[in-house]
């Protein structure tokens, strides 16, 4: 070949290239490859790279700087509760709080049933009764409690001495002279209690005697006390 004198390929897609006569071929630049290399194609239309072998890798590179820290991953799950500890000890037990005040006094009432059995009700002692606590009479209530409520004339006294002197007689009356009493009546209610001894300590025992007795069979005496 003259001096100076050189092939020159045309660069081109290799679908523009037309496929040549038989048992030709037409050699130029393939510029679907990178970069664009040689080839050609055949009589079947069949295109064929003319690369050559593939030389020996060449040195690695330097490391290139090292790239941003990228943003933190999502928080993982929680893990499991460890286990409770230990109960400590128990403080100190605090002061008393201030007492409380008093509270307001009761009433209650204590008194006898006096029966005379269907008949009118005799004369004499009846019963006893033990006051274990300490109060005031405030009131005393005489009711005729027979079937009928039968209208009554009936004198029932009230007797009083500590257990140590128990029983108490008729010199132990508290209802100085003005008894518990029903005048042909069924009902009778005192609170003004005239000259009695109203006052009945712990331990006092209570006498019931009926001074007199016309008419009625069956009346209760009922005593109030502030205690």
């Amino acid at each position: 070949m003259p001096t100076g004198s050189g092939i020159t390929l045309k660069e081109t897609d290799p679908a523009d290239i037309p496929t040549p006569d038989p048992n030709k071929a037409t050699l130029f630049l393939d510029n679907t490859l990178v970069p664009p290399a040689p080839a050609f194609k055949d009589d079947a239309g069949v295109v064929t790279p003319l690369a050559g072998a593939t030389g020996p890798a060449g040195p690695t590179g330097p490391a290139g700087p090292t790239g941003a820290t990228g943003p933190p991953g999502a928080t993982g799950p929680a893990g499991a509760t460890g286990a409770t500890g230990a109960t400590g000890p128990a403080g100190p037990t605090g002061p008393a709080g201030p007492a409380g005040g008093t509270g307001p006094a009761g009433t209650g009432s204590i008194g006898i049933v006096i029966d005379g059995g269907g008949v009118t009700i005799t004369t004499g002692l009846k019963g006893f009764l033990y006051c274990p606590r300490a109060g005031t009479i405030t009131a005393a209530t005489l009711l005729a409690t027979d079937p009928a409520v039968t209208a009554s004339s009936i004198v029932v006294n009230v007797w009083k001495a500590p257990y140590g002197s128990y029983p108490p007689t008729a010199a132990n009356k508290i209802t100085a002279s003005a008894p518990p009493t029903l005048a042909s009546a069924s009902k009778a209610h005192d609170t003004t209690l005239a000259g009695w001894t109203t006052a009945i300590a712990a331990g006092d025992v209570l006498g019931f005697n009926v001074d007199s007795c016309s008419a009625g069979t069956r009346v209760q005496l009922q005593l109030t006390v502030a205690f």
